[in-house]
């Protein structure tokens, strides 16, 4: 996955988190704290407990964190729901329609092939449309799958973020 991929749904998440945003401090707040920081203090334990204080002063408790952090873990989870389906009806709509135009073509390219020579040019101009169809198959095909691993490891990651937080929450805090 390339880099603008991982940042396209790095992006999707961060709008995702701010249309969900609990009201008053909580993980969403911790997590954006926390990432603003990690080039001032590298010191991830420090870090922590530098937010957790900040927003503790805020009404920030540990029981709080850790209950948002979960529940913002369901909305990814959500999304990834959502998120699949449209792929597969995307796939669907996209491959399956073009892959029926595809065998229609081939089967009229395979009865023409018997017609006189008055046909020939309907032949080539078919011949030319299913070579331009199974490129769009093909390209379709590529881009849905390069989206859906992009989101599969975003996802991955953003999940696998919010656990490792909510351990180091656990353990430090």
């Amino acid at each position: 996955m390339s880099e603008a991929e991982f940042d396209k749904f790095g992006q999707h998440f961060s709008k995702l988190f701010e249309q969900s945003n609990l009201p008053g401090p909580d993980y969403f707040e911790f997590w954006k704290m926390m990432e603003t920081l990690e080039s001032h203090l590298p010191d991830e334990k420090a870090r922590l407990s530098v937010v957790y204080a900040t927003l503790s002063v805020q009404g920030l408790t540990k029981d709080k964190l850790l209950e948002s952090a979960a529940q913002y873990k369901l909305i990814v989870e959500q999304d990834r729901n959502q998120f699949d389906k449209a792929v597969a009806d995307k796939a669907s709509e996209e491959i399956q329609g073009r892959q029926q135009q595809l065998a229609d073509m081939e089967k009229q390219i395979a009865d023409n092939t018997a017609l006189i020579q008055q046909l020939t040019q309907e032949i080539t101009a078919a011949q030319s449309k299913a070579a331009e169809l199974k490129t769009e198959v093909t390209e379709h095909e590529r881009k849905i799958a390069g989206n859906r691993q992009g989101y599969q490891v975003a996802s991955e990651a953003m999940i696998n973020k919010i656990i490792t937080d909510i351990q180091k929450i656990q353990t430090s805090l």
